[in-house]
């Protein structure tokens, strides 16, 4: 059995900041602390984006701090708070030659794992460009003999959420080429802070909280709302452990910072509402 563990959504700040009241930071070392000592086994450590808070160098200098520290092998990806030319100024080899972007390969004995960067500069919105898209034919294509699973920042499932609007845009794209390989079996993401898990046309997907604020799931269905107020909590924050061989992949989510504590909604008005006396 093979493992990888998956990190998502770091939102890390200069020094001597923090986000929203949160020290990313030192949550962060937290886990890298964890995974040194629970999973120093596993193939690799994937950081799923949003790296940095608002794409500062500073940020990802911090990172490269933390990244030292880490006793297995990194690869990461980017999110819609990232800044590729920043980011690759620090770590020019995490990007693909082929595509342009950070995107990945891990070829495990069981499964081809395909790790994709859907950062759309300017955005919120997560996108694949058809050079993604043609990579990626390409790199399933030459796993048949292999399941496959993918790992990328935007969820391109609808979860029936306020964060549907920000997902990846034309998912079906995606998931037509996943569909013609026929054995993947997991797309896991992580952009929305909460987990979730399920299929989206046939295929199994998950989303990890990861180590920023946590949301909680007010779903636009909901005949009763949970109120606007309590929706922002601190934590917990989690990584994911992928554990693979050949009956398939199983989620595990851990724990590193388990505080509960709802978060003053003053902190998040500034991005949740139009400033006071804007136009509609």
């Amino acid at each position: 059995m093979k493992k990888i563990v998956v990190l998502s959504d770091l939102h890390l700040v200069p020094d001597g900041e923090l986000s929203f009241g949160i020290d990313t930071h030192s949550r962060v070392a937290a886990a890298v602390a964890r995974i040194a000592t629970l999973h120093a086994d596993a193939a690799a450590v994937v950081i799923a984006g949003d790296i940095a808070d608002h794409g500062s160098p500073a940020a990802y200098a911090r990172f490269a701090a933390l990244r030292a520290q880490m006793p297995v092998p990194i690869l990461a990806t980017l999110g819609n708070h990232d800044d590729r030319e920043a980011y690759l100024t620090l770590f020019p080899a995490d990007q693909n030659d082929e595509t342009g972007k950070a995107d990945h390969v891990i070829d495990l004995p069981t499964h081809r794992v395909v790790i994709l960067d859907t950062h759309l500069p300017g955005s919120p919105e997560g996108a694949l460009s058809q050079t993604q898209l043609d990579w990626l034919t390409r790199c399933l294509d030459a796993a048949k003999d292999r399941a496959a699973a993918i790992i990328l920042h935007h969820n391109p499932a609808d979860l029936r959420l306020r964060t549907d609007a920000i997902r990846l845009r034309d998912a079906s794209a995606l998931t037509d080429i996943l569909r013609r390989h026929g054995r993947v079996e997991l797309m896991l993401s992580g952009h929305v802070h909460m987990p979730t898990a399920g299929s989206f046309h046939g295929i199994p997907f998950a989303t990890l909280g990861g180590n920023h604020f946590a949301v909680f799931p007010t779903l636009l269905d909901c005949p009763v709302p949970v109120e606007f107020d309590r929706i922002f909590r601190e934590g917990p924050a989690h990584y994911a452990v992928l554990l693979f061989d050949s009956a398939g992949v199983r989620v595990h989510f851990e724990s590193y910072d388990d505080r509960h504590r709802v978060l003053p909604i003053e902190a998040f008005r500034k991005i949740l509402l139009p400033p006071s006396g804007a136009g509609h």
